[in-house]
């Protein structure tokens, strides 16, 4: 499942994160968050939008969120976390917060 994160083939849902576009598959990141099902199968504006813009939120962050959706191996996202944090102190609490916020457990 990872290696369909970011392909365009199949997805039908576009992220524009930080000034670059992350093609997703609903079924997967909704049947892992419900905050993604809210926002993509409920009554919000984005239910009806192909492409949706997040603010405020760093590519690289958003990315490794989703690579925790489709892949479920924390193994893998806690050891891109403790590489990044090297060099980037705020990347692990941007995850952590991002992952709170769109209500993904186990991260």
């Amino acid at each position: 499942m990872k290696q369909a994160l970011g392909m365009q083939k199949f997805s039908d849902v576009e992220f524009h994160v930080g000034g670059e576009t992350i093609p997703a598959h609903k079924a997967v990141i909704c049947s892992r968050s419900s905050y993604f099902t809210s926002m993509l199968m409920g009554n919000l504006k984005e239910a009806k939008q192909r492409v949706i813009d997040i603010q405020d939120v760093r590519p690289e962050v958003f990315r490794l969120v989703l690579e925790y959706l489709y892949s479920k191996d924390l193994d893998s996202v806690m050891q891109t976390i403790t590489t990044v944090s090297e060099t980037d102190g705020q990347f692990a609490l941007d995850v952590f917060t991002l992952a709170c916020q769109y209500n993904i457990r186990k991260v």
